[in-house]
């Protein structure tokens, strides 16, 4: 998503309203347009191993990159329209040909197209797999979202809750509450609530959300988030945790055989964690599980088609 930026203000009056804004520390928005998630796929063979470690997501794009080099059109507003166009060295050709493509290009669209069909065969989204990077920096990143450091404006005190709403369950005894005299992480906005990392009094890590209709200022260079939404059913009984990069204190337990929806997985200290969505005894609560405490289940995703360009 393009990042939002400040009209130029040149009444001094005005000025007093930067001191609302919120501000990320340098290169927080992630904002790296010319880079390729495989940059050498037109000079070397992949392997399918290679492409097995990517989520299914991610090796539509990958797959798309190599006729994006040679400016290949796609339809117009669609996911792949829309990504390419972001990145710096997509040059769109109307007068692309499948012949541009070189030997190696052929070789590896033609692996990638056999690996997505073999995913879809599975009905896996390859969850375990790294997610399409969102910047250079991203780039090999396993975690289907990163939080990046912000400075919110002091003295504020915001309700944090387990999902973006009310509804969802509020950690620490129902009093889980942000206080933005410090540095908190953010990784985007769903729904006008942001989800964020922030540190506790006790020292814990807390991930949760907070509604935008709370914060004092505005938010700026803070992407909408896009998760997943795969079904999956938990393997055996384990913990769920809201601090996968602190203590990782359990916050609800999760039971054999429950249907929980899987929105994406986060990687801290060399763990992988499924961030999940589920019903537990404290309420509706989303947190993080070890990956291997579920099965991913994916019948209900949408398995479109991977290839959608014009023609």
């Amino acid at each position: 998503m393009p990042s939002m930026s400040f009209k130029r203000i040149t009444a001094l009056a005005l000025c007093a309203m930067l001191i609302f804004a919120l501000v990320p520390y340098a290169g927080a928005d992630g904002t790296e347009d010319d880079f390729y998630i495989i940059p050498d796929s037109n000079t070397r063979l992949l392997t399918a191993e290679e492409l097995w470690g990517w989520q299914y997501e991610a090796v539509g794009y990958i797959y798309n990159e190599i006729f994006a080099r040679h400016g290949r059109l796609f339809r117009t507003g669609q996911k792949y329209d829309v990504y390419f166009r972001q990145r710096d060295w997509y040059q769109p050709n109307p007068n692309y040909r499948y012949s541009m493509l070189n030997t190696v290009e052929i070789a590896n669209q033609q692996l990638a197209h056999q690996v997505l069909q073999d995913m879809r065969a599975q009905k896996t989204l390859n969850l375990g797999g790294k997610a399409l990077p969102n910047s250079a920096s991203e780039a090999g990143a396993y975690s289907d979202f990163l939080f990046s450091a912000y400075r919110l404006k002091n003295g504020q005190k915001l309700d944090v809750y387990t999902g973006p709403g009310a509804h969802y369950a509020r950690a620490s005894n129902g009093r889980a509450t942000l206080s933005t005299n410090g540095d908190v992480r953010i990784a985007g906005l769903e729904n006008n609530w942001v989800l964020v990392e922030y540190e506790t009094s006790g020292g814990a890590m807390r991930v949760g959300y907070f509604s935008l209709s709370q914060l004092s200022g505005r938010l700026q260079n803070v992407k909408q988030l896009e998760f997943n939404y795969a079904s999956a059913t938990v393997a055996s009984r384990c913990s769920l945790t809201d601090d996968p990069d602190g203590r990782r204190g359990a916050l609800a337990t999760l039971e054999a055989n429950q249907t929980v929806t899987v929105l994406g997985v986060y990687e801290s200290s060399g763990s992988q964690w499924a961030y999940v969505e589920a019903q537990t005894a404290i309420g509706l609560v989303r947190g993080f599980v070890p990956i291997d405490c579920v099965g991913i289940g994916d019948a209900g995703y949408d398995w479109d088609d991977e290839d959608n360009a014009n023609g």
